[in-house]
């Protein structure tokens, strides 16, 4: 399987824009859904969400209001992350692509 085929149901942009960077930079070491990601930086990077729901779940774009989401403590220690990198320079183990900060200034 190509690291694309794991994810059928993401949308193209999503994947070009989320994934392909870490792929690029750390590689695709798995061949099955049932391959772990334990281990590996993809365990952090996926939230810890197993290969084989991944593959199953239907990713879609919805429009909301950021100031009226309540974020999950994993999405905003995610955020968090991304803030550290961009504005403060830091490395963090989520955000250390070649164009991270070109990403954050580019919202497409």
């Amino acid at each position: 399987m190509t690291s694309r085929e794991f994810f059928p149901n993401m949308p193209d942009a999503v994947f070009e824009m989320w994934l392909v960077p870490f792929i690029q930079q750390i590689g695709w070491p798995f061949s099955e859904v049932t391959d772990t990601l334990l281990g590996t930086r993809w365990d952090i990077l996926l939230g810890a969400i197993p290969l084989y729901i991944w593959h199953r779940v239907a990713l879609s774009r919805i429009e909301v209001e950021l100031a009226e989401i309540k974020f999950a403590r994993y999405t905003l220690q995610a955020i968090d992350a991304v803030i550290d990198r961009c504005v403060r320079g830091l490395s963090t183990a989520t955000t250390d692509l070649q164009d991270t900060e070109k990403r954050f200034s580019s919202p497409w």
